[in-house]
Parts: C-alpha cells; sequence; structure tokens
C-alpha cells in the first residue's frame, strides 16, 4: 500500500488518513461427505465395504464437514450419480441451500450404486469473480427400494417353506 501526499503549501498538514484493507479471499473446505441410514455391503467387483442406502425407509440423508478460512457464508448445491454412469448426474437441491445436510427420498430413484457430490460455493456476498468453489464426493452406496420377492410358500406341520428372492443385491 502506497501513497503520495502533495500540499500546495508548507503549512498544509495532513491530520488523519483512513485506508481500508479486504483480505484475499481464501477457497473453502470440504473435509467429508456421508450419506447415513445404511446398511455396510460390498461394492460390486469390490472387497471395499461401503454403504447401503435404503432398509426400512426410503429416506436417506448426506451430510457434509465444511470450513471457509475468511468466515465467508457458504453455500452448497447437491448432486446425485449412478456410479458407472457420471453423465447422469442429477441435482438434488433445486437452489443452492445454507444447511449442512439434505435429506431426500430415494423411492422414485432406480435401485443401484451411486455417489453424492457436494459443490460448496463462497462467493455470495462477495464481488462477482473474487469466491471459489470446491467439491468432493461421497463413497458408493447402494439404493435398494425393491422388496424382495417371496414365492412358493408351503406349509408342512409346523414349518413354513418358501423362495425369497432378492434381485438387486
Amino acid at each position: 500500500l502506497q501513497f503520495k501526499i502533495e500540499a500546495d503549501d508548507a503549512d498544509d498538514k495532513l491530520w488523519s488518513m483512513k485506508a481500508y484493507y479486504a483480505p484475499a479471499n481464501q477457497r473453502p473446505e470440504l473435509d467429508q461427505v456421508t450419506v447415513s441410514g445404511q446398511k455396510e455391503e460390498s461394492t460390486p467387483d469390490s472387497d471395499r465395504t461401503e454403504s447401503r442406502a435404503g432398509g426400512s425407509s426410503p429416506i436417506s440423508r448426506v451430510k457434509w464437514v465444511s470450513s471457509d478460512p475468511n468466515s465467508d457464508p457458504l453455500t452448497y448445491t447437491v448432486f446425485l450419480r449412478p456410479l458407472n454412469e457420471p453423465e447422469l448426474e442429477v441435482k438434488l437441491t433445486p437452489k443452492p441451500i445454507t444447511a449442512d445436510s439434505l435429506s431426500w427420498d430415494t423411492s422414485a430413484i432406480s435401485d443401484g450404486w451411486y455417489t453424492v457430490r457436494v459443490v460448496a460455493d463462497d462467493g455470495v456476498g462477495l464481488t462477482p469473480g473474487e469466491g471459489y468453489t470446491i467439491s468432493l464426493a461421497s463413497s458408493p452406496f447402494l439404493i435398494d427400494t425393491t422388496p424382495p420377492s417371496v414365492e412358493d410358500l408351503e406349509i408342512d406341520d409346523t414349518i413354513l417353506t418358501g423362495l425369497a428372492d432378492d434381485k438387486s443385491g
């Protein structure tokens, strides 16, 4: 910061001066994205244990941990995408939200493996072009809202037998 002060007269005096400084914006941080309400299961073609969404309730919840070094307010956009088809990404939030979690109904979503991607933006209230965005995806998880089918039930004295089939895993 430099100033050049010129006086027209030798008796001129500068009594005070104020300079305002805005620190440079820093990039926000996303540390973790988790999907809750799952059972543990292995992903297809993998020995890793991942998350299984669904179960007794079609409501899933995604939660994330974020921070901003400048304490700028953050907004979030949340996307859902099939594990093997990232070009089919769907926005779960019609407009950016300020909460650090989101619940959604998975009953209208096809069974399969998915990831959730969260995009954090600190540009609210900043001069256009000075904001930063950062994104982070969850571990893969299985949405399985199709109940298993039960067929060929037979009762023999006190024993019930039948065939149960869970087509989605």
